[in-house]
């Protein structure tokens, strides 16, 4: 299976290695963009689809959120593991309108790869679309009751050093520039790191306790730097937190024993009791044929299950039920009109698929091919 490496703004590219790792792929039947058939306008709509085979996994969450909302918790850290493709960030962001529901705030921070070395990223991210949520939330008067707490709470130096990281804080509770610049140059770097992570534990401190509940999701783990692992042990440990709920993803084949997340989650494990922080972990694997059958079911519209299921027992052989690599194999069987929309209904060419499939071993060699012509201009 192709490794997933890179993951930006929703979307997953594949490691292409050497010639000699991934294979001449001009010998196999797949296609050529020349040889295919004329792009039918009835295109696979996989926007139209939810999460499958997640339902346990699903209520997990909502437990742990329903904990919040009655008090039962203060502070609730999930981690959400598995292959690269298995949904992790699907699963965790499912819970958006839920917590809607309930009248609290879902935000979202990114580990980007290619930011790896820039500390605090994602939850800075994070924390600039809290600072909207608050702005579009809150009336005249839970602001301005806001806005006061913040200064009670923080001094010029502790706003100063949000500011810089989270800019959207200087809508909230601005500070003179002047006054400013002379703090941010007058504060030594050691002291700056400790005041930002104490500033950061206030901050969210204060969030938590106008959004019942306040969940922040850290998606990417596996990329996140040691000051960004470091914010996260401080956060998810205060003992202040109200209302909060920290849900991480990772990509349990990239994250060892002597990865800086392995050790992160040791301790916190180990701390748990002592800081009432509630530490639950969720592994996600890939989905069995039954699952994917129905997805295709669904995808097409069908009704019966035995017409799907020789495509779907093909499908998971050759993706082996992870979610991103079935989507990309029937994506690509629809690019190269091996499925059709015709006459109203969906079709497909078992024989033709099963020729290609016997050359093409798996998902990961179709995926190689479309990216290499894509990378020639072929696919748009």
């Amino acid at each position: 299976m192709a490794e997933l490496v890179v993951k930006s703004n929703g979307h997953s590219y594949l490691q292409i290695g050497s010639a000699r790792d991934s294979g001449d792929l001009r010998g196999s039947s797949l296609p050529s963009i020349s040889e295919q058939k004329p792009l039918t306008m009835k295109r696979l709509k996989f926007d139209n689809l939810g999460l499958y085979g997640r339902g346990d996994e699903r209520s997990d969450l909502k437990r742990c959120i329903a904990r919040l909302v009655k008090g039962e918790t203060s502070t609730e850290a999930v981690f959400i593991d598995g292959n690269s493709g298995t949904g992790k960030t699907a699963l965790a962001l499912s819970m958006k309108e839920e917590v809607k529901r309930v009248g609290g705030a879902l935000v979202v921070g990114n580990h980007d790869f290619a930011l790896r070395e820039e500390p605090y990223s994602a939850v800075a991210a994070a924390c600039q679309e809290l600072c909207k949520e608050v702005k579009q939330s809150l009336d005249t008067t839970q602001f301005d009751r806001l806005q006061q707490e913040m200064f009670q709470d923080f001094d010029a130096l502790d706003l100063s050093l949000l500011h810089d990281i989270i800019p959207a804080t200087n809508e909230i509770a601005p500070v003179l520039d002047d006054i400013e610049t002379v703090y941010m140059e007058n504060v030594k770097s050691e002291d700056k790191k400790a005041r930002l992570l104490l500033a950061f534990k206030k901050f969210i401190r204060i969030m938590s306790s106008i959004f019942c509940p306040l969940v922040i999701v850290l998606d990417d783990l596996q990329w996140a730097d040691s000051s960004s692992l470091e914010l996260l042990k401080t956060i998810s440990l205060a003992q202040e937190n109200k209302n909060l709920m920290i849900i991480g993803t990772y990509r349990s084949n990239e994250v060892f024993s002597s990865h800086g997340l392995a050790k992160l989650l040791a301790e916190m494990r180990n701390q748990a009791d002592e800081k009432h922080l509630m530490m639950s972990e969720v592994p996600l694997g890939n989905l069995p044929i039954r699952e994917v059958n129905q997805y295709i079911m669904d995808l097409l519209s069908l009704q019966n299950v035995s017409e799907s299921m020789p495509l779907a027992q093909l499908c998971f052989k050759r993706t082996f039920g992870n979610p991103f690599f079935v989507k990309t194999f029937l994506s690509m069987l629809n690019e190269v009109s091996l499925m059709d929309y015709n006459n109203g209904e969906w079709g497909w060419d078992m024989e033709a698929i099963e020729r290609v499939s016997t050359v093409t071993k798996n998902v990961s060699d179709f995926l190689k091919d479309r990216i290499k012509r894509s990378c020639k201009g072929d696919i748009v």
